[in-house]
């Protein structure tokens, strides 16, 4: 919604100008943080539902560890996760992951050279041996930037209509 601000050339009506548009820099500051806030929280609820679509979703690790914070600054979010194995899920491993790799990210795929063969790894939560000739790309933040591509236009005229 447009603002209009009137004045006249007096002094009077030019300081009274310069508070309005004092106030009107404070509104659309904290305006613009209530956006950057809803953005990491519509991130946040669609990259778990990425995960969970992909069928990325298998002990809950990375489902459950992905947040989102804000900076300080209030101009700046981010969406996050400390799962060690997310970075895996995302880009793909092995030759499997080589077959379907990330759509914009180069990734080094089978960087061991197993091949067909595949490897044999611990699972430490399931406590045993499991083999794998890697896993494909699913790509959970790719998809969640774009649907957020999608609806940043939606979420900043609710935000600005207020």
């Amino acid at each position: 919604m447009a603002r209009k601000i009137t004045i006249q050339l007096s002094e009077e009506s030019i300081k009274a100008a310069i508070k309005e548009l004092d106030k009107y820099k404070k509104e659309l500051s904290k305006k613009a943080t209530i956006l950057v806030q809803k953005l990491v929280d519509a991130g946040v609820e669609i990259a778990k539902q990425e995960v969970l679509t992909l069928g990325a979703f298998d002990s809950g690790e990375l489902h459950d560890s992905l947040d989102g914070m804000m900076y300080t600054d209030g101009a700046r979010g981010i969406i996050f996760t400390d799962c060690g194995h997310a970075a895996f899920v995302e880009f793909g491993t092995g030759v499997v992951g080589a077959g379907s790799p990330h759509p914009t990210m180069p990734w080094a795929y089978d960087v061991n050279q197993h091949g067909e063969k595949g490897w044999v790894y611990y699972d430490e939560k399931q406590g045993r041996f499991r083999w794998t000739k890697g896993m494909p790309s699913r790509p959970y933040m790719y998809l969640t930037a774009k649907q957020l591509e999608e609806k940043v236009r939606d979420i900043a005229r609710e935000v600005f209509a207020k």
